[in-house]
C-alpha cells in the first residue's frame, strides 16, 4: 500500500518499488505518480552474455506492490503508476547490420577514388542512403534492400566493375541476403 499524497489515502495500483536481480545496462523505469518512462537508445549488436552480470540470488517472492526483474534489463521501458506510461523508441542494430554497414563503407571507399560521373555519383547516393538507413532504423525497408540487391546482382556496371572489390561485394550481397531472408520470415 501506498500513502496517495493528494487524500492521504492508501492506494494498492501504486509500485512501492523495483528489484533487478542482476544488471541494467539500458532502458528506462518511472515509478511514481504520473510517471513516464522513455527509452530511446541506440545500441549496435546484440548484448554479450559474456558481459552479463553473473547470475544473483532468484526472489522467492516479492513485497506487494514491488515490480521484479529476474535478470538482466537491457533495453525497453517500465512505468508504473495510476498514470504510467512507457516508450521503447530504442533503435538496435543486428550483426548483420552492423556487417552490411561496415561493407556499404567499404564498397563507398572504393567508388571515391573513381571519376566522379553521373552514374558514381547515384550508386554512392544510394548507398549512402542505405548506410543512414540502417543507422536510423536498425534496418533496410523491403524497397531500398530490393534497389541494393539489384545494383549488386548486374544492375550497376560501376559496381560490375570494381573487380578489385570482389570479396567486398560479395560480403556485401551474402549481408544483404540475409537482411532479405529475415524480412521474408517476418
Amino acid at each position: 500500500m501506498n500513502d496517495d499524497s493528494r487524500d492521504g489515502t492508501e492506494t494498492e495500483d501504486t509500485p512501492q518499488g523495483l528489484y533487478i536481480a542482476n544488471s541494467m545496462t539500458g532502458g528506462a523505469v518511472a515509478l511514481g505518480e504520473g510517471s513516464r518512462a522513455e527509452d530511446r537508445s541506440r545500441r549496435v549488436g546484440s548484448p554479450d552474455p559474456a558481459e552479463a552480470a553473473p547470475p544473483a540470488s532468484r526472489v522467492a517472492s516479492a513485497p506487494p506492490g514491488q515490480i521484479v526483474i529476474g535478470g538482466d534489463l537491457g533495453g525497453g521501458a517500465i512505468a508504473a503508476a495510476r498514470k504510467a506510461v512507457a516508450v521503447d523508441s530504442s533503435v538496435r542494430i543486428s550483426g548483420s547490420g552492423i556487417r552490411v554497414l561496415d561493407d556499404l563503407g567499404r564498397v563507398r571507399e572504393l567508388l571515391a577514388e573513381l571519376d566522379r560521373t553521373f552514374e558514381v555519383e547515384a550508386v554512392d547516393r544510394e548507398l549512402e542512403a542505405a548506410e543512414e538507413e540502417i543507422t536510423r532504423e536498425g534496418g533496410l525497408r523491403p524497397g531500398m534492400l530490393r534497389r541494393l540487391l539489384s545494383l549488386l546482382r548486374g544492375g550497376s556496371t560501376v559496381l560490375s566493375g570494381l573487380s578489385d572489390s570482389a570479396g567486398v561485394l560479395d560480403s556485401l550481397r551474402a549481408g544483404l541476403g540475409l537482411l532479405e531472408a529475415r524480412q521474408d520470415d517476418s
